[in-house]
């Protein structure tokens, strides 16, 4: 090692040998400023016997020289003749057990200052279980000492069946940089970086290790880059429709080659939507264009740079194009929670904020990493953020979400037990806080105190009482104070919150309605927040994540919490000119234009329109409208046919997008897909009238008997209503009396005894009441159409139909199977039967089958499949001392 160590020194010397002369001649392009600096194919080992190529050592512990725990010597990176991706040969990097690497030695390759640098590879690796691979590059300064902010590194890699192309970018921005380093790593989970461990698979078993296996390196590349950077006309990328979205593209160079680009513009879906194409770029010089998208949302900017043909350079920007906000009406109840502390440009802020109307911040003050002294730098940057934050109107909540660390040094704590560090008493944390509390208690009310993911909720309980104990003399200074606890939305809380803030965390594995199945248990705290989690774009694709966040925003908003939040859907970019530039979510633009029609509103019904079709009333002083998205039924069945209303009825998408709302035949006819549609411009009064006509109850036994059920009708209106109901469906059903007057008295609801009874072939499962009606209100309404949805069932017995198909030499057989359950808590005695079109009914009795039993009987339509094909067949069971019948149908395919 001190032979290479001399061996660098030399290597110096020549470099700047070298180098000087061609300072001194003023060299335009520096013979160093070729695109492809440097190919690594390892197809040396026939010009000298190392195991490893010529500059490259093996990183190793090697004490005294090294000391590098975790990478045992044993382990030997070497010229493998047996696998490459081109040529004979590639590096091989094995372990037997601990971690493995290779560097390519400082004071070898020269940079030049401004260019970037790729530095790519394709890896493969064996089927490992534990370790991983990566590629690591950065740079040095004139005497090799690591600039530790160059560094740049792959996720961790692996298991890799195939040769896989990977690649880092160093971008030019550290002038004291001399030279590239480079290593090619084989980790055990014990040497990951804490920042990579999230690319890894989350069942990996903590500390174990692979005794065996290897990862190969081969065409291990350096080249010099164009450095791209993207903007538009505002640094927050929030474009609204008044203003045509001005992209400008720079490409700066240091190689000199003719360039040429190609800006495109990409909607949600990947699509490419419009293009513009240069043919000459000047480094240094702007590409301008703006592009008109075909509408509202989310979008991508592509800038691809390519010389000669060949691909060089590519950078995207994101920017979401929206309406121009509308509706003023009411306070919002959305809430951002901002994560990045306050070094970030206040101004781009305060746009973003404004662009996403909403109404209340959360502001982090005490965050990890935190300490007196950057507590106290910190006020100026936080009194100029909140004055403006208040002068806007915004409900402010200031986070102490993580301890500073020299206060839980000094109490001997973690930084995340934030509750015990405020538990230690005033005196004991006040030079970390009372300056803050001072200039803003007054006008401050909410503390949210702790991170959800340092709580323990094990003992909700005991969380609870420190909380209230702790928060109490942080909140004395505070005018009407609201100190705030983080929670799980599943976890169930103490009493003792009912007097405080509750911030629960809805995350994204929950089901969107599940929110609504929880919010009774949060009835008596005294403020509450729903803090939604959106899909990672790791686990999903972005229209996809939009769309459930959407449905989870409006199920939020029919939980009926104080506040909504969500984290800052943003990121921050700095682009090489030195401006730190947002980088907007497509969840910017749903929770901006959901959150502009929900204002001012409440959920106050669901209409009945067809099986796994959500439909919700809204009603306030914005006027009336629905909320619908079909959630899984079929695309035939999954559309609106209702007068809404005798004015113009608008549909909005999640992103603002409008079209009206086809008439005809006195209905309007809205299709229905995934994703939710905002219909505006409804009757509010006959929209409620419809989502408050049931029945009831709303489930009937399948017995051979007359019903008595009750249609219960509200009249939303502020006027007395009149009219009549005529009972059109189900059609198999009878109805006596079939036609019902009313006169109902404001804001009234009347019950009106029907009965009813079906035949033998009517089958299980949801049904649908629907009457017409004549209807005088404030108007004479048309006559209009009203649903109620009912259950068809028979308790104590479930049926499970399916079938089989059997070849045989006359013509295929078709066997249909019953399983059949007894659920309730006595035995019984049933007839099971089949009846398939044209064919004779078959049956077969189930003898005192008992409680918790389960009986299958299967009916054979022998060479009947070519009949039966897309028929349906009928199948039941009747009970043999009863008037129960069940039946269901089950279709041959």
């Amino acid at each position: 090692m001190n032979r290479l160590l001399s061996w660098c020194a030399l290597v110096i010397a020549i470099a700047g040998f070298l180098v000087a002369p061609a300072h001194a001649q003023n060299i335009q392009k520096p013979s160093a400023a070729k695109r492809i600096v440097r190919v690594f194919d390892f197809e040396e080992q026939a010009i000298h016997g190392d195991p490893v190529p010529m500059h490259w050592v093996r990183a190793q512990d090697d004490a005294p020289i090294r000391h590098r725990p975790g990478f045992p010597p044993w382990n030997h990176a070497a010229f493998d003749l047996t696998i490459s991706h081109s040529g004979s040969a590639s590096l091989k990097l094995p372990t037997q057990g601990g971690s493995t690497a290779l560097e390519f030695v400082p004071g070898v390759l020269p940079v030049i200052p401004g260019g970037d640098y790729e530095i790519s590879a394709m890896v493969r690796t064996t089927p490992l279980k534990y370790a991983r691979a990566r590629l690591v590059a950065q740079l040095c300064d004139a005497t090799l000492t690591p600039i530790p902010e160059s560094e740049q590194s792959t996720a961790l890699l692996g298991p890799l069946s195939d040769w896989t192309h990977v690649k880092v970018q160093i971008p030019g921005t550290f002038p004291k940089a001399a030279w590239l380093t480079i290593q090619l790593e084989l980790l055990q989970q014990s040497a990951f970086p804490p920042e990579l461990e999230s690319t890894v698979g989350s069942d990996l078993v903590d500390r174990a290790e692979d005794i065996s296996g290897a990862a190969w390196f081969d065409d291990v590349t350096v080249r010099i880059v164009p450095v791209l950077s993207l903007r538009t006309q505002h640094d927050s990328s929030v474009i609204d429709a008044g203003t045509t979205p001005l992209i400008t593209g720079i490409v700066d160079d240091v190689v000199g080659d003719h360039l040429t680009a190609t800006m495109q513009l990409i909607d949600i879906d990947g699509n490419v939507r419009d293009a513009h194409h240069v043919e000459d770029v000047r480094p240094g010089a702007s590409i301008r264009w703006e592009p008109v998208p075909p509408e509202f949302g989310w979008w991508t900017v592509q800038l691809n740079v390519a010389s000669n043909g060949d691909p060089l350079a590519e950078e995207s920007l994101d920017f979401v194009w929206i309406p121009t906000p509308a509706n003023l009406h009411g306070r919002p109840r959305q809430s951002i929670a901002l994560q990045d502390g306050l070094n970030v440009p206040q101004k781009v802020l305060l746009d973003l904020l404004d662009g996403l109307g909403a109404g209340a911040v959360d502001v982090p003050f005490w965050i990890k990493g935190s300490s007196k002294a950057s507590v106290s730098e910190s006020i100026p940057q936080l009194t100029y953020l909140l004055e403006q934050l208040l002068a806007r109107q915004f409900n402010v909540t200031l986070a102490l979400e993580s301890a500073p660390a020299d206060l839980a040094a000094e109490l001997r704590i973690g930084d995340d037990e934030v509750l015990d560090a405020l538990s230690s008493g005033r005196k004991v944390w006040s030079p970390w806080l009372d300056e803050a509390l001072t200039r803003f208690g007054q006008r401050v009310r909410r503390w949210r105190v702790g991170d959800l993911e340092d709580i323990d909720l094990r003992d909700p309980l005991d969380i609870a009482e420190q909380f209230v104990t702790a928060s109490k003399p942080l909140t004395d200074g505070v005018l009407n104070p609201v100190p705030t606890l983080p929670w799980l939305a599943e976890v169930e809380a103490p009493a003792a919150l009912d007097a405080v803030g509750v911030s629960i965390n809805w995350p994204a594995t929950m089901r969107p309605e599940s929110i609504v199945d929880l919010a009774p248990t949060w009835d008596g705290v005294k403020e509450l927040t729903v803090v939604i989690e959106p899909l990672s774009d790791q686990h999903t694709d972005r229209k996809s994540a939009a769309i459930d966040f959407s449905k989870r925003m409006v199920r939020a908003w029919q939980a009926n919490p104080h506040r909504i939040a969500m984290a800052q859907p943003w990121t921050w970019r700095t682009v090489r000119h030195g401006n730190t530039l947002a980088r907007p979510t497509p969840e910017f633009a749903v929770w901006s234009r959901m959150g502009e029609h929900l204002r001012g509103r409440r959920i106050v019904g669901e209409l009945p329109i067809t099986d796994g079709v959500v439909a919700l009333v809204l009603d306030g002083d914005a006027g009336g409208a629905i909320i619908l998205w079909n959630e899984w039924a079929q695309p035939n069945q999954a559309e609106l046919r209702a007068y809404l209303g005798p004015d113009e009825v608008t549909a909005f998408d999640i992103f603002g997008n409008s079209h009206a709302a086809p008439f005809s035949e006195g209905v309007h006819k809205i299709s229905i897909s995934e994703s939710p549609l905002i219909i505006e411009g409804v009757d509010a009064e006959l929209a409620r009238f419809r989502a408050g006509f049931r029945v009831d109850p709303g489930h009937i036994e399948s017995t051979a008997e007359r019903h008595a059920l009750e249609l219960v009708v509200a009249n939303p209106w502020p006027v007395a209503i009149s009219g009549d109901l005529q009972i059109v469906a189900p059609s198999s059903w009878s109805f006596t009396p079939q036609t019902i007057s009313f006169t109902i008295a404001p804001g009234e609801e009347s019950r009106f005894p029907i009965e009813t009874a079906f035949g033998l072939a009517e089958e299980a499962g949801e049904h649908t009441i629907r009457a017409r009606t004549r209807l005088v209100a404030t108007e004479r309404y048309p006559t209009i159409t009203v649903d109620a949805p009912i259950e068809l069932s028979l308790t104590g017995i479930e049926l499970i139909p399916s079938y089989q198909v059997r070849r045989e030499a006359g013509g295929d057989s078709v066997i249909v199977t019953l399983l059949v359950i007894n659920t309730g808590e006595e035995p019984t005695t049933l007839m099971a039967f089949a009846q398939a079109p044209g064919a004779k009914r078959q049956q077969a009795p189930i003898s005192n089958l008992p409680p918790r039993g389960a009986a299958v009987r299967s009916f054979v339509f022998r060479h009947a499949l070519q009949d039966l094909q897309d028929a349906d067949v009928q199948v039941g069971i009747i009970e043999s001392s009863g008037l129960g019948r069940l039946t269901r149908r089950t279709r041959i395919e």
